[in-house]
Order: C-alpha cells, then sequence, then structure tokens
C-alpha cells in the first residue's frame, strides 16, 4: 500500500494523469465530490453530471464546436471561432450570427453587413453600401481624395479651388453668392452687375447691354446703341464716348492784356468740320466779378472779348453728342511792370543787368540801341559817366534808368610822403581837381591843375603837419579818394 497511489481503490495501472501522486481512480479533480473516473467533467465543478446528448462529456465541458472554447461560454457553439468575434455584441458570434453588424438587415442582402447600415444606402449602385464604400459615388475618385464624395465627378473640376467640386459646392465662383441666385455661377462677380437686368450678370453675359450687338463687336458694350454711331471713328460708339468728334475739332487761343488793366484780354474759339446741330459754350473761373451765360455756336469762329487777366475755363457741349464735355483752359495774362536788376563790376567794366516783364527788351548805353529777348546781358562800360535805359516793346510796362560812373585810374607815391609826392593820372583828361582833406573833414588846401603829357603831377606836403588824410581827386572821368599818411 506504501507504494499504491490509490490504496482504496484497485487500479492496477496507478495512471496519474496530473502526476501529483494521486491515481486518477481516487482523484477528485474538480472537487465536485465525483471521482474523475466517474465524473463525465473531471476538470470542471458538475456535481449533477448532467451530460444532456448522453455523448459521456458532461454539459459543462463539452465544446461540441472542437473551436477550444467550452460550449457554457462558447458565443457559437456550432461553428467553431477561437476568436469570440462579436461585431454587434449581441452574444452570437459573428460566424454565425445572420445579422453580424446588427443593423436589422440581414447579412445575405446587407450591402455592408460589417458596418451597421440600417438604410442601406448605395449612391452609386454598385451593391457595396456607402458607408463601406470607398468610392461612394463610383466616380473613380477614392473617397479620401474626391472633392465631392457624394456626387460623381471624375473630372474633379473646382472652379473657385476651394476644395470643394464644383458639383456639389453651392457657390462654386467662390463669389458669396450662392449658385441659386448667383446672377453669373461660373465667374465670381460679386456685386453682381446686370446693366441690361436680364439676369445674367455682366461678366458673363456677351450682350451685356441687350442692344442685340454682342460684346466681341459692340463699340459701346456696356452702353445701348444699336445704330453704333461712331462719328470720330475711333472705334468707340458716340454713346459712350467722352469725346465723341475728332480730337482737332476745337482750338481755343487767348489774346492777353495789351497793358495792365487795360481788359482787352480776348478768347477765341475755332471750330473744324461741319455739324447739323450748334455747340453750347459754357465759360467759368476768371476774377470774382467775371460772370457769363450759357451761348450757342453755329459758325465756325466765335470770340469773347474785352476781358481781364484771369484763369478762364472753356467748355463745350452738343445736344446731338449727349456725352461730349470738352473744357479748355484760357489763361489770359496782363503784361507786369518791367523789372531790371543790375550788378556793376567796376574792376571789369562790365553791368550785368537781370530783365523781367517783357518779352522783348530795348536796350540804350551811352546812345547804342540793343534789342534781345534774353532775361540776362552784360553790357561793357566806358570810363566817365554811363547812361543806361531799358524799355520792353509795350510803352506802358515803364522805364527802367540806371545812370554809373566808372573813374579812371590814379596812383600816389610815395605813400606814406614827407614832403612831397608825385600823383600819376590815367586816361586822358587834361584838368584835375585836387582836394586834402584832414580826418574830420576840414579841408586844408584846393588845387586846380593842368596835366602834363607824363600823366604826373606834383602834390605839396610841407606845409602840412604828421597824421592821416584824404586826397580826393575830381575830373571828367575820375572820382576817387586816396588815404595819404603824412609822416
Amino acid at each position: 500500500d506504501s507504494l499504491d497511489n490509490c490504496p482504496t481503490v484497485a487500479n492496477s495501472n496507478q495512471r496519474d494523469y496530473d502526476k501529483n501522486g494521486e491515481g486518477d481512480v481516487c482523484e477528485d479533480s474538480d472537487g465536485d465530490g465525483v471521482l474523475d473516473y466517474k465524473d463525465v467533467c473531471p476538470i470542471i465543478p458538475n456535481a449533477d453530471q448532467t451530460d444532456s446528448d448522453f455523448d459521456g462529456i458532461g454539459d459543462v465541458c463539452e465544446d461540441t464546436d472542437n473551436d477550444g472554447v467550452i460550449d457554457s461560454i462558447d458565443n457559437c457553439i456550432s461553428i467553431a471561432n477561437l476568436d469570440q468575434a462579436d461585431m454587434d455584441g449581441d452574444g452570437i458570434g459573428d460566424v454565425c450570427d445572420d445579422d453580424r453588424d446588427g443593423d436589422g438587415v440581414k447579412n445575405d442582402v446587407d450591402n455592408c453587413p460589417d458596418v451597421a447600415n440600417a438604410d442601406q444606402n448605395d449612391s452609386d449602385g454598385n451593391g457595396i453600401g456607402d458607408v463601406c464604400d470607398d468610392d461612394k459615388d463610383g466616380d473613380g475618385v477614392k473617397n479620401d481624395v474626391d472633392n465631392c464624395i457624394d456626387t460623381p465627378n471624375p473630372d474633379q473640376a473646382d472652379l473657385d479651388k476651394d476644395g470643394i467640386g464644383d458639383v456639389c459646392d453651392d457657390d462654386k465662383d467662390g463669389d458669396g453668392v450662392k449658385n441659386d441666385s448667383d446672377n453669373c455661377p461660373v465667374i465670381a462677380n460679386p456685386n453682381q452687375s446686370d446693366i441690361d437686368s436680364d439676369g445674367i450678370g455682366d461678366l458673363c453675359d456677351d450682350d451685356m447691354d441687350n442692344d442685340t450687338i454682342l460684346n466681341s463687336n459692340d463699340n459701346c458694350p456696356r452702353v445701348k446703341n444699336t445704330d453704333q454711331k461712331d462719328f470720330d471713328g475711333d472705334g468707340q460708339g458716340d454713346a459712350c464716348d467722352a469725346n465723341p468728334v475728332p480730337n482737332d475739332t476745337f482750338s481755343v487761343k487767348t489774346s492777353d492784356e495789351t497793358c495792365k488793366d487795360s481788359d482787352n484780354g480776348m478768347i477765341e474759339l475755332s471750330i473744324k468740320g461741319t455739324f447739323s446741330d450748334p455747340f453750347g459754350i459754357q465759360i467759368s473761373g476768371g476774377p470774382s466779378e467775371f460772370s457769363f451765360s450759357p451761348q450757342n455756336i453755329s459758325g465756325s469762329t466765335w470770340s469773347l472779348k474785352n476781358l481781364k487777366s484771369g484763369n478762364y475755363w472753356v467748355c463745350l457741349t452738343s445736344s446731338t453728342f449727349s456725352t461730349l464735355k470738352q473744357c479748355f483752359n484760357a489763361n489770359i495774362k496782363e503784361p507786369k511792370d518791367i523789372a531790371v536788376s543790375s550788378i556793376i563790376d567796376r574792376n571789369n567794366k562790365i553791368a550785368s543787368l537781370d530783365l523781367d516783364g517783357g518779352k522783348n527788351y530795348n536796350i540804350t548805353i551811352n546812345g547804342n540801341l540793343i534789342t534781345t529777348s534774353n532775361n540776362y546781358i552784360d553790357l561793357a562800360l566806358s570810363t566817365g559817366i554811363n547812361i543806361i535805359e531799358v524799355k520792353t516793346d509795350k510803352d506802358c510796362q515803364g522805364i527802367y534808368e540806371e545812370t554809373i560812373f566808372i573813374s579812371e585810374d590814379i596812383m600816389l607815391s610815395p605813400n606814406p610822403v614827407k614832403s612831397s609826392s608825385t600823383l600819376w593820372v590815367g586816361g586822358n583828361d587834361q584838368n584835375v581837381n585836387m582836394t586834402l582833406f584832414d580826418i574830420t573833414g576840414k579841408v586844408i588846401w584846393t588845387r586846380n591843375e593842368q596835366v602834363p603829357y607824363s600823366r604826373s603831377l606834383n602834390v605839396p606836403f610841407s606845409n602840412v603837419r604828421s597824421g592821416l588824410y584824404i586826397l580826393k581827386v575830381d575830373s571828367k572821368t575820375i572820382k576817387k579818394s586816396i588815404k595819404v599818411i603824412k609822416e
């Protein structure tokens, strides 16, 4: 008995399935009170030993489909399904569930048996439900890249590039106006301009003014003009041409006032060509007191006289050409008073004149006439008195006069002096007057001398005290003073 693994029950084979030292015939592995050799399910407690099919295997440990999952917990007893997959969670394994996605539609008629879709929607009618169809609109473009998943559009057209295909975009031109109310749904036109109010936006209307002339042939596509009249032949119809007559039809010129405040300025108008109806003329601007009543001009010339200086605005209109309004600036000037400024270069004997106020200048210098239209001139001066007179071709602008004296040179040497000095006299004058002043302006002496051929005179200082003096020398061409130091 010491070697018998089941001393109370005969078991000559000493079988011990689980190798635990206790013979199988006297072991109760599942502890259900039934020894293993009698137990219909020795590894799972089943004291009642139920065996419904009497196959010798207890119901609690039977695996009908041999999938390794006992029937008591197998969600599909008759069909092997070790993974126990149950898509719809109804307790019936998918392999034996006739509606495995639980959408109420049997698998054999379900167009998407693995994804619930009770509505069975199949947009492209290919037998695959939309929810599990990777191209549910059947246009050959996979859903993940299709810009219009529910409507077939193999061309993937997307006019406004917003990522939504045109066939399913409610604003396919992206102008902010829905297609169903957009008067030009394929061309962006947020302002919905429709000149002829025909319900077709101008941008996509081939006759936007509805005058029966296509835009491409219409010389005035935005203004109705069935007659297509184009008087000046510039390709722009009269109805929309701001200048429907030839550019050289009108010419305006002005005449300035002849003198300041003479009020005799004039505006002259010439009209080139033949016209059946008169032109209207309106003039504005000018001085504050100017007024003008509109007139009609039938002839080829017209003028307005006795005008003051000012900036006038001349505008022409026409009843024949409704769009015509051609305007011109007419500036009438009055002559300014003559203005002359001079710069005298006595060393080089030149007078430089800046002239203003006239167009032409008549300059007289020492009786000689010079005419110029320049505003700057240099005049050569003579020694002695130079008389300059400047006029314009209009006496009313006044006269400019200037007298310029250019002295000959003199020199006193030596200076400082002791008892006498020599005065050298330039030029051709025969006589000179000499006056010596002290620094207070008191006359010390006066002398009148004839200039000898040598052009030098002796000037005595022997009776003059030491100090600073002024020697003034006058003659026809000399007017100069010299500082003298008497030692």
